[in-house]
């Protein structure tokens, strides 16, 4: 049990934090990358692999711009909430589970 389990949320929080490099210019392809460098240590070479994170970030943001009193269960705004989930999918890799 890990996608759900309390600590992987709380590594999935401080995680986000730290794929966000600069609050001010907030950019979610750049944050997705740079998490999938976090967790493999890997520089990404096929941004495409990376499509499925983005394709999260999207609905999530969509969930929470439906539902905007959720928007900061997990971050201080919509957009930190749906990275938060992004890291927390990142966490939970076969590639990194099984590492």
């Amino acid at each position: 049990m890990t996608l759900n389990d309390p600590v992987y949320m709380e590594c999935a929080q401080a995680l986000a934090k730290r794929m966000r490099q600069d609050e001010s210019l907030f950019d979610a392809d750049i944050a997705i990358r740079n998490g999938m460098r976090l967790i493999t240590g890997i520089p990404l070479t096929d941004p495409d692999s990376l499509q499925p994170l983005h394709h999260l970030y999207q609905e999530t943001m969509a969930y929470y711009g439906d539902h905007p009193e959720l928007a900061t269960e997990l971050g201080d705004n919509a957009a930190q909430s749906a990275l938060v989930i992004v890291a927390n999918a990142l966490l939970n890799l076969d590639m990194i589970l099984t590492k």
